[in-house]
């Protein structure tokens, strides 16, 4: 069993079983983005004693970006400071959510200790709700919210904002990628089967 986990590699039947796969953000991100950003989805990464699982990112020619993905369907998100913001679907009632700052600011932190000073690009946290709307942004903000009507603008400013790759991109990418921790594909796999079983 060790032995098929190490040498196995992604056979046909095995591809829509990939979670990363079923992601509506990677999927989008995957499609909607040029092929000259970078992207590390629920990329883990050892930090000081353990591992940490980071934010959706992409590294572009003149930037980072980390990403998260709101994905209800015509809601309205009510920002606030605390842990949890407030999400109102069109037609279901209210719920909340973990607030997406929190774990965007970490995945920032966390960057900027790995890169340290050699590889300093800017990083920009963005809030993603491309069928939903924000009520009361903030004024005094350092992250980008983009709703559904914002959505088509800022995927074109995105792209046309990397019209090539850069080296100094790559060197970003490959110390990003000596960090993070690795697994076997076919390893992955049977963890995601054996999680959904518990569940």
């Amino acid at each position: 069993q060790k032995l098929l986990n190490v040498t196995g590699g992604a056979g046909e039947e095995d591809i829509w079983r990939i979670p990363l796969k079923r992601h509506l953000d990677f999927y989008q991100m995957l499609h909607l983005l040029n092929e000259q950003y970078a992207m590390f989805y629920r990329a883990v990464i050892q930090y000081q004693v353990g591992e940490v699982e980071l934010s959706p990112f992409v590294v572009g020619p003149s930037a980072i970006y980390i990403m998260e993905w709101l994905d209800g369907d015509e809601s309205i998100y009510h920002i606030r400071r605390d842990k949890l913001w407030r999400e109102q679907p069109f037609k279901a009632s209210a719920k909340q959510i973990l607030n997406p700052n929190i774990g965007l600011k970490r995945t920032e932190d966390i960057l900027r200790v790995v890169l340290g000073r050699d590889y300093v690009l800017p990083i920009e946290r963005v809030i993603l709700a491309p069928s939903g709307y924000f009520d009361q942004i903030p004024k005094e903000t350092t992250t980008t919210y983009v709703n559904k009507v914002e959505f088509p603008n800022w995927l074109q400013r995105m792209n046309a904002s990397a019209p090539h790759t850069k080296a100094f991109q790559m060197r970003v990418c490959e110390k990003i990628l000596k960090e993070t921790v690795s697994i076997p594909f076919q390893m992955a796999i049977l963890s995601e089967g054996q999680s959904r079983i518990q569940e």
